[in-house]
């Protein structure tokens, strides 16, 4: 008797790879296994999964002549075992290893071996809170990617899921000079929102060469919080820049025509929590009067557990963020939860808060850096890591 072809079939889901087959083959098509495979992309984080069966043909009898092959081959085994009186001990050891096979395979799956590096690197991301839909893409990466001698190099295997990591981690950069250049903050209450813009201010206030001083105004709309106006009022007179209040669309909207020769304006806003849905909508329509030209960023605390994030994230979407501000990474020490929330969804990084010190506790130039030096028991060439990003850009800012 001939062995079976095997061939592999791919589709949506199951039912779509059985209709295939039949379309294409009939009843004789027959599934060994099934598998999902994850899509394409960057470590496959993003996209639909498919599922791969290995398929084969069977031996081409029709459904009638299979019935009575059955029937046949039940008999035929009744005597078999009529014979043997089920006294073989090897016999029947080998016909509970068969079950456990069909078992597995009925499943779609047969148990695969891991690796031990895969084990290990798997272990020190979930030990640094990656999720476990990050950790499952780069382990398969390293499956499809590195041979078996490669992964007995276990530095090796360090390095490279380092650099994955590094290149999942967006840094936000603004689409062009914008003068003034308006940058508005926006969170739930207690993230630091009103420490950060003043960090923000310092930062703003030289240019590239720290040089050149640049003309910064601050204005705040957080009438309600006691204490919020006289707090970034400090920061301003310390500074030596110009703070004031806007009640509403109007009064932004005419902050910004009256300061429309400065180099920079920040706008520091009411804290809120995501599910106050009617102070988040009268709080859109107030920063509308900034004008489409500004750069809203949203703050998030390192502190923040993932499924918080998540919703913070949702619930804060119809203020078209367009990066994040990550506060308080001085309070944590484990940030692969934020790596991977943030990778799942394409969002960037504009900036992060390492500490209450204005104006230094900020870090924008290094953000990648910093984030993978909070990484735990992993150990990488980060000058490596930095050469590679560097080149990336490079790449992309010819092709642009």
């Amino acid at each position: 008797m001939t062995s079976p072809n095997y061939f592999v079939v791919s589709g949506k889901d199951y039912e779509d790879v059985r209709r295939k087959l039949f379309n294409d083959y009939g009843d004789r098509a027959r599934i060994l296994t099934r598998k999902e495979v994850p899509a394409s992309g960057l470590l496959g984080l993003f996209g639909q999964r498919r599922i791969e069966c290995t398929c084969y043909l069977s031996s081409g009898l029709t459904v009638m002549e299979k019935d009575q092959q059955q029937r046949s081959d039940k008999q035929s085994k009744k005597e078999i075992l009529n014979m043997v009186g089920y006294q073989d001990e090897q016999f029947q050891q080998l016909a509970k290893d068969i079950r456990m096979i069909k078992e597995s395979v009925s499943a779609g799956y047969v148990q695969e071996e891991i690796h031990p590096s895969l084990k290990k690197i798997g272990d020190i991301l979930e030990d640094n809170d990656f999720s476990p839909s990050f950790i499952h893409a780069v382990s398969e990466t390293l499956r499809r990617e590195f041979a078996l001698d490669d992964l007995e190099n276990f530095a090796l295997v360090q390095q490279s899921v380092a650099e994955l990591i590094a290149k999942s981690i967006r840094v936000y950069e603004p689409s062009g000079p914008r003068f003034p250049l308006i940058q508005i903050l926006v969170g739930p209450t207690g993230v630091g929102k009103t420490t950060t813009v003043a960090k923000l201010a310092a930062l703003q206030g030289l240019s590239p060469n720290r040089t050149i001083e640049r003309r910064i105004r601050i204005v705040t709309i957080d009438s309600y919080r006691i204490g919020a106006r006289a707090q970034i009022e400090i920061y301003g007179d310390i500074m030596s820049i110009p703070v004031e209040l806007a009640d509403n669309y109007e009064d932004l909207k005419n902050f910004v025509e009256k300061n429309g020769d400065v180099d920079f304006i920040l706008v520091d806003t009411i804290g809120k929590g995501p599910q106050d849905y009617q102070k988040l909508a009268e709080m859109r329509r107030t920063l509308e009067g900034a004008g489409t030209g500004s750069e809203i960023h949203l703050a998030i605390s390192a502190t923040t557990k993932t499924p918080d994030i998540k919703e913070i994230l949702r619930q804060f979407e119809f203020f078209n963020y367009e990066a994040v501000v990550l506060t308080k990474l001085d309070e944590t020490t484990r940030v692969g939860n934020l790596i991977s929330v943030l990778a799942d969804r394409g969002i960037p990084i504009f900036c992060l808060t390492t500490g209450q010190s204005v104006p230094s506790d900020i870090e924008r130039e290094d953000i990648v850096g910093y984030l993978m030096g909070k990484l735990k028991n992993f150990e990488f060439d980060m000058e490596t890591i930095r050469t590679m990003l560097s080149r990336k850009a490079l790449k992309s800012a010819r092709r642009s």
